[in-house]
């Protein structure tokens, strides 16, 4: 027998035609804490950009809005372990909110299904069996 230990490292998912893959490390303990922390950002970087909207010249507003989207995509390459993600799935540009909007609305599902799974295997493995007198 190989002296080999292969621990799952999450879920893959192919996220361009070039069969490029991200990895959801759904076993890490502070993966939905951090996937959290992320739409917490998107949701606060969104209300800072409407409060500027109109007060910068445009030239300005623009750069302000790039700034903080590429805020946005350093989180989500942090919450995937991978530098890359955000190039992966986005290809190399700064993508517009509605870009970002839409990969969460895509990887929302994955999250909550396998979220329901665990959840499901936690509580039947631990489930004490009923006893009958």
């Amino acid at each position: 027998m190989p002296n080999i230990i292969r621990i799952s490292r999450g879920i893959e998912i192919n996220v361009n035609e070039a069969g490029d893959t991200i990895c959801i490390p759904v076993d890490d303990m502070n993966f939905i804490d951090n996937y959290n922390n992320v739409l917490d950002t998107f949701d606060r970087i969104d209300k800072e950009i409407k409060e500027k909207e109109g007060t910068l010249a445009p030239k300005e507003e623009l750069r302000f809005i790039i700034e903080k989207t590429r805020e946005v995509m350093d989180g989500i390459n942090n919450l995937f372990m991978d530098e890359q993600c955000c190039k992966k799935v986005f290809g190399n540009i700064v993508p517009s909110p509605y870009l970002l909007a839409d990969f969460f609305e895509q990887l929302c599902p994955y999250i909550e299904k396998y979220a329901d799974e665990r959840q499901k295997k936690i509580m039947d493995k631990y489930r004490k069996p009923v006893r009958r007198k």
